[in-house]
């Protein structure tokens, strides 16, 4: 993994010098995005994570957000946009 990841930042570091305020190296982007080494574990399906919920489940906020409210959208001062 430390092979891969150095080879992958030599590629790509100088792309993140236009980012302000990354907070993260580019190593752990690397490792988090790209090589993911997880090695004998699974993620969660959402399958899986379905079976696995109640009914008493509230769904509050995720991140990212995958709800959205898109009222704004269909209420433009344009006719006929929706």
């Amino acid at each position: 993994m430390d092979a891969q990841v150095e080879l992958m930042k030599m590629l790509i570091s100088h792309h993140f010098d236009s980012l302000k305020g990354f907070s993260r190296s580019v190593e752990e982007w690397i490792i988090d995005n790209i090589v993911q080494p997880l090695d004998n574990r699974e993620m969660l399906s959402l399958p899986d994570a379905i079976r696995t919920l109640d009914n008493n489940f509230y769904f509050y906020q995720s991140s990212p957000a995958f709800q959205r409210n898109w009222e704004w959208y269909c209420n433009p001062p344009i006719s006929n946009a929706c």
